[in-house]
């Protein structure tokens, strides 16, 4: 497995200890992406999400990650980028692909709702 070298990991304002970390999987970033790592700093999942709304923690298996998707319509001349979010598992398998506009967490249950501007809403338990 590749290991870390040269990236910035993601903080919460703490000094970072890698041995210390409680979390499963460790998000860091190379570039403009965010990645997983272990607490070993081999990574188990590149660098390739602009942005990652969960943390892989053990009770939560899921994490809720997107990327910048060029959209545009018939009518405009010019794209715009529009976040798309996906859900993956702690091997980078996606669960639900990225063709999302939005995926609420579950609260108090394992269902997660998705919003599609061109399917509409749905439900999908983990």
């Amino acid at each position: 497995m590749p290991k870390i070298k040269s990236s910035k990991i993601i903080i919460d304002g703490l000094l970072y200890d890698f041995k210390q970390d409680k979390r499963f999987l460790i998000p860091f970033i190379t570039g403009t992406k965010i990645g997983f790592c272990d607490n070993e700093r081999n990574i188990v999942i590149p660098a390739s999400f602009s942005t990652v709304l969960d943390d892989f923690t053990g009770d939560w298996p899921l994490v809720r990650v997107g990327n910048y998707i060029p959209v545009s319509y018939k009518l405009s001349a010019s794209p715009y980028l529009r976040l798309q979010y996906g859900l993956i598992n702690c091997k980078g398998t996606f669960v639900l692909p990225l063709e999302y506009e939005g995926i609420a967490a579950p609260e108090c249950s394992t269902r997660f709702t998705v919003r599609s501007l061109e399917k509409g809403y749905a439900v999908f338990d983990e």
